[in-house]
């Protein structure tokens, strides 16, 4: 186990200002991506600014580490399609992919949203 890496600042900031009560436990550096895992069982990756690349747990992740696009997308698929209306969506993962997002919803949904 690596801690003693140092991530950018923002990656940093970001870790201690989204999951609050969470310690690293693991930073690999990886071509000039970092990858973190807390103790809470939260794996982060970044890149070289600190920009959040993937975020991925096996619980729900913190409503403020999605960005209001995705949460918008969700809440009308739970309101436009039946089939979802009761369920909770969990988001468990999510993934920047240029102008989307990857988001796996509950460990078996996967959804692609456009940011634009």
């Amino acid at each position: 186990m690596d801690t003693t890496l140092e991530l950018p600042y923002e990656a940093e900031i970001f870790i201690k200002s989204k999951f609050l009560k969470a310690q690293i436990v693991e930073i690999e550096k990886e071509d000039n991506i970092f990858k973190v895992e807390l103790d809470n069982e939260v794996f982060i990756t970044f890149d070289e600014n600190g920009n959040w690349i993937s975020i991925n747990s096996q619980t729900r992740l913190p409503e403020d580490v999605i960005p209001d696009v995705v949460q918008n997308k969700i809440s009308k698929l739970k309101r436009f399609e039946t089939k979802y209306k009761y369920e909770n969506l969990d988001i468990n993962e999510i993934r920047k992919i240029i102008n989307s997002y990857r988001v796996i919803l509950d460990h078996y949904l996967e959804m692609h949203i456009y940011s634009n």
